[in-house]
This record gives structure tokens, C-alpha cells and sequence, in this order.
């Protein structure tokens, strides 16, 4: 500070950080992007629609990375693996993982890639994904995006499912 004034910040504890993370997965699981707010701080809720990434070449740290990000998770992995996963993660979460990883449903929208190629790029698209689907006024049909093959069986958006009103 230019007055000589130090503020002290204190670090903060194992169990918040904790805390925080499984709290940021559970925003993520529900609603696959980041908390959005407008110019006032207002909460944005952008369309959320029904996918599932089909990763080729997936590992334990990618599977980690991507799972909260959408609703069906399709790997390659071992299943001693996926239950290693599954045992450690169901902990922190309300949402049955084992209905999540592996699993044969018709999804709306399927995101097929290589583990492999996955950068940071990548991750901000994921991260994106709903924006940039929204953006383009999907249809019906398949495109590529970076290392992505998108398949749309159909459109349609869940926000209204997940937002309680009393």
C-alpha cells in the first residue's frame, strides 16, 4: 500500500478450500458452466442442454476435469478405474456418478474427442459450450469445433427443470 499500510490476508484452511472445490462441481454438474453475472451482479442463467462426451484415450485426471461439465460421461477407461473414481468423488456430490460415467442413453447433444489432443483450449470451449450452442442457433445435425465432433439429435433446453420458484 503507498501509505505503508499492509493488510494481512489469512490463508485460507485445507477444509474450505475443500469445501469450495466440491461446491464450484456441484454449480457445474447442474448447470455446466460458470457462475455468470451481468453489469449489476445479477445472476445469468444460460440455456442448459442434455449432453454426454464420448472421450477416447480418457484417463483419471480427465475424467476428474470433465465429468461435472456434462450430464453422461462415455470412456475408454478401465472399470477399476471408473469405480476408483466413483468411490472417491460420490462423497462430494448428491448426483449418482454411477448413472453419469458409462452409461447408454440417447442424448440430446454428444460431444465426441481424443483425450489425447485436449488442451486448455479445449477446456475453455467446454467450459463455453452451452453459450456457444446457444449462439449459433443449433440445429439438428453435426459439426466440428476444435477437437470436437458435435452431434445434435435434438434441441432442446432444460433450464426451466433445474430453476426452483416458490
Amino acid at each position: 500500500m503507498p501509505d505503508g499500510t499492509i493488510w494481512y490476508k489469512p490463508k485460507d484452511s485445507e477444509e474450505y478450500k475443500q469445501l469450495r472445490e466440491n461446491k464450484f462441481r456441484e454449480w457445474w454438474r447442474k448447470w455446466h458452466t460458470d457462475v455468470l453475472h451481468d453489469e449489476l451482479m445479477m445472476p445469468i442463467v444460460g440455456n442448459r442442454y442434455d449432453t454426454t462426451f464420448v472421450v477416447h484415450n480418457c484417463n483419471e485426471n480427465l475424467l476428474k476435469v470433465l465429468e461435472p461439465w456434462c450430464d453422461r460421461i462415455v470412456t475408454n477407461m478401465e472399470t477399476s478405474e471408473i469405480e476408483k473414481y466413483i468411490k472417491e468423488e460420490q462423497p462430494n456430490t448428491i448426483i449418482d456418478l454411477t448413472k453419469r460415467i458409462n452409461v447408454d442413453v440417447d442424448s440430446d447433444i454428444e460431444i465426441s474427442f481424443d483425450g489425447n489432443k485436449f488442451t486448455q483450449n479445449s477446456f475453455n470451449a467446454i467450459q463455453q459450450i452451452s453459450a456457444i450452442l446457444e449462439s449459433n442457433e443449433i440445429e439438428v445435425g453435426e459439426f466440428e469445433l476444435d477437437i470436437f465432433s458435435i452431434k445434435v439429435n435434438r434441441v432442446k433446453t432444460y433450464t426451466h427443470n433445474l430453476i426452483c420458484r416458490k
